[in-house]
């Protein structure tokens, strides 16, 4: 004589995998891309006219940056010289760890404090 029980542990293994299935959706497929990243606002530079530039940097885009006026590559991340109250652009594939202009102190430039600050192109910057 057959056993039910088969049958009640079928059931119970396809509830897991559509639970599974749900959870890995929610996970990777709604909402945030993994890891917390999303589009977010960053301040850029042209590195050929000077001008800064606010712009929406979305997942998966690199440096340089379209500008909206030109359509160009040109925008390049924004760092602050925190002493001398400028700001200029950089390299994305290494840290900086002075103003490359004054030597003094930099981090990278945040869109709301340092969008107003002057723009100034470092001596020998290849974009």
């Amino acid at each position: 004589m057959a056993s039910s029980g088969g049958g009640a542990k079928g059931l119970v293994s396809i509830i897991v995998i559509i639970a599974a299935a749900a959870f890995l959706y929610w996970y990777y497929g709604s909402g945030p891309a993994p890891g917390g990243y999303q589009d977010r606002q960053v301040l850029t530079i042209d590195a050929i006219t000077g001008k800064s530039y606010e712009v929406t940097m979305k997942v998966g885009d690199e440096y340089p940056l379209k500008n909206p006026d030109t359509g160009k590559r040109t925008l390049w991340m924004a760092y602050a010289s925190y002493e001398h109250e400028f700001i200029y652009p950089g390299p994305v594939d290494e840290p900086v760890m002075a103003c490359p202009i004054t030597g003094g102190r930099t981090g990278g430039a945040t869109v709301a404090k340092h969008k107003n600050w002057p723009v100034r192109i470092p001596e020998g910057f290849q974009p």
